[in-house]
């Protein structure tokens, strides 16, 4: 019993339990800085007396899944202490003697991974809207093969081809000189 304490302990994903009622009966240390509250005020209480309304009823949710015998993995995005936090939940029905008994729980807070993603895609957009706007054609291609990489809408539009047609273009395709894609050239 003290090794499975141990590693609960020294989990940095959140671990959980609870019984029928839903109330949580057992919380580790890294799910409860999830809910950003000690353990003690945790236990014993269901997710509607922890969290925002449709916070809880989003957990709800899976506990019902779960306790029809499902077992869940599910990203949500929840407000904890007025924060949004996006959670990957695994979630399973807890059996003993073949019955549902409780339902346990991994959570893992990927919020910050989250955000990198959204910052990421909002840069790639602002590239791309930076790309099609400039007035030069653009166009990058592989010197090997000539395939297309990459290209702009100037670019599209000068040679009179769709960006769907000129995805199946080599930059030979266009070229005036045989091969004019080589590093030779």
């Amino acid at each position: 019993m003290m090794v499975l304490k141990a590693i609960s302990n020294a989990a940095v994903d959140g671990i959980f339990c609870k019984g029928l009622n839903r109330r949580y009966t057992f919380i580790n240390p890294a799910a409860a800085r999830t809910f950003k509250l000690p353990a003690k005020d945790i236990l014993g209480k269901t997710p509607e007396e922890l969290l925002d309304i449709e916070s809880a009823s989003t957990i709800r949710q899976v506990d019902d899944a779960c306790l029809k015998g499902e077992r869940v993995s599910a990203i949500r995005t929840l407000k904890i202490k007025g924060k949004d936090k996006v959670l990957h939940t695994i979630q399973m029905p807890i059996k003993h003697g073949g019955k549902i008994v409780g339902v346990c729980g991994i959570v893992r807070d990927t919020t910050t991974l989250s955000e990198y993603r959204n910052k990421y895609r909002e840069s790639k957009f602002d590239y791309k809207e930076i790309f099609d706007s400039v007035s030069d054609l653009i166009a990058v291609h592989d010197a090997k093969t000539g395939e297309l990489i990459g290209f702009n809408k100037r670019f599209c539009n000068y040679f009179g081809y769709t960006r769907s047609e000129m995805q199946k273009l080599s930059i030979s395709d266009l070229s005036a000189v045989e091969n004019g894609f080589t590093e030779e050239a």
